[in-house]
């Protein structure tokens, strides 16, 4: 049987002696000796692994090598794309030429040494969304040199299954706390004075018991609000298929949600972001079992979760779905918008009295420690405004006499 190239029988010893390098130069070479009569198998394995740590040894890149393919042609070509990880990719990418090899050129790289690769890293306690984004990172690097037709041997390396896991919920037991740990004083702005009452705790509850997102309570105007009728005039999304204006029927904790709102004086524009922080610091305070939630940059905790709190507990306590869907100012089908208003209307009804009946207990607790704060701040309205009309009085009790010095005014 015809030996394998760079294998040869000793004469004098009568071994076979194996030789494996990559390039010139000794560092390049190795050689060992095999008894007589191994496969042909055994020694071409030890052929292609020797190589293949030959190539891991290191040193400068050379033409051809996938070091030398990734820093000038690669990398350039992503940052023209101004790709927004581009940073998270170079760094994938130099630890597949770490463990690759910086030497080794695309077509020797085999998809069993890439799986082992990612197995080992996995084994490391990488999870699995990562494992794959470093799938992805060699997939892409294959793709964009070689082009989609060409040999790409990470397309043989199954993906990891990813588990995640669902974000946490809120109930209303878990609101009422939320509530309770937020401050009832708005914050303080620069040239202001602190607010007597907490605007966020306000808007919070439009979210919770209207399902209100956050531009729709921005557009709110006093003239929006129906008391009698207990509806409250939307002005259309234009989020995803967008929706029309129209009047919604409310709740009647979503009535006594609106009513403090109004008292606050709690109408546009604010900032999502603080109001985000407030919340979380709210969870948190009332729930450091979710602190997990908030380990990624896409925490499950947001004030929109009350939105959902809304949505799901409507369709929970009335069983009705198209009732559930318009309350949430969801797109209609096309079937639903054959039918009119007043059809809908003793629909949307008959769900929210459902929905009251469920939170009316949340619902008088939350309003009860509004009428505290309210309380407390026509207390602290009424003893800001002497203070202030004593300064104007201290104030008109002073002249100024030409030389930036004041003196009292003289009776």
């Amino acid at each position: 049987m015809a030996l394998p190239k760079g294998v040869h029988v000793d004469k004098r010893t009568g071994k076979l002696r194996a030789v494996a390098c990559v390039g010139r130069g000794s560092r390049n070479r190795k050689e060992k000796t095999f008894p007589a009569g191994t496969s042909n198998r055994e020694l071409e394995k030890w052929q292609r692994d020797t190589e293949t740590e030959l190539d891991k040894a290191g040193g400068p890149a050379v033409k051809g090598s996938i070091l030398h393919e990734l820093d000038q042609q690669y990398l350039p070509i992503k940052a023209g794309e101004k790709m927004p990880t581009i940073e998270e990719r170079e760094r994938l990418m130099r630890m597949w030429v770490a463990e690759l090899g910086p030497k080794r050129t695309r077509k020797t790289i085999e998809a069993v040494e890439i799986r082992a690769i990612l197995a080992r890293w996995h084994l490391a306690g990488w999870a699995g969304p990562t494992c794959n984004r470093a799938r992805t990172a060699l997939m892409d690097f294959f793709t964009v040199l070689g082009g989609r037709s060409a040999p790409n041997p990470v397309k043989d390396v199954p993906k990891y299954p990813e588990f995640r896991q669902p974000p946490p919920s809120i109930d209303f037991d878990l609101f009422q706390r939320i509530m309770a740990a937020l401050p009832n004083q708005g914050q303080g702005l620069a040239g202001e004075d602190r607010a007597e009452v907490s605007k966020t705790k306000a808007r919070l509850a439009l979210i919770a018991f209207i399902g209100l997102p956050h531009k729709q309570i921005k557009n709110l105007l006093p003239g929006h609000i129906d008391w009698k009728g207990r509806r409250v005039y939307l002005l259309g999304r234009r989020k995803g298929a967008g929706t029309n204006d129209k009047w919604q029927a409310v709740s009647a904790a979503g009535m006594m949600a609106l009513r403090v709102f109004a008292s606050f004086n709690a109408w546009g524009e604010f900032s999502n972001s603080s109001m985000r922080i407030s919340f979380r610091r709210a969870v948190l305070k009332a729930a450091p079992d979710l602190a997990a939630a908030f380990s990624t940059p896409r925490g499950g905790i947001s004030p929109y979760k009350l939105r959902h709190l809304f949505g799901t507990n409507v369709l929970a306590t009335s069983k009705d779905s198209d009732a559930t869907s318009r309350l949430l100012i969801h797109k209609s089908k096309e079937l639903l918008e054959t039918y009119t208003e007043a059809a809908q209307a003793p629909l949307d009804r008959a769900a929210l009295d459902a929905f009251d009946k469920a939170v009316a207990p949340v619902a008088a607790l939350v309003t009860a420690e509004y009428a505290t704060a309210m309380r407390r701040s026509d207390k602290a309205t009424a003893k800001l405004n002497r203070r202030r009309a004593a300064k104007a009085a201290a104030r008109a009790n002073v002249v100024d006499n030409g030389c930036g010095q004041t003196k009292k005014r003289s009776a």
